[in-house]
């Protein structure tokens, strides 16, 4: 599970990238689905729970 997550996170990340580089800005649909992606991911993993 874990490495999976690493392959898929780094993956987005190259993509990201080579698009930014490209066309100089980052589309919303891949910000917006990689940041949910990497929140549920990570309450999954049991961070970003409550402060207390």
């Amino acid at each position: 599970m874990r490495l999976g997550a690493v392959v898929a996170v780094l993956a987005w990340l190259l993509l990201v990238s080579g698009y930014d580089l490209r066309e100089r800005r980052l589309p919303n649909p891949l910000t917006l689905t990689g940041a949910g992606v990497i929140l549920v991911a990570a309450a999954g993993a049991g961070r970003g729970g409550g402060g207390g």
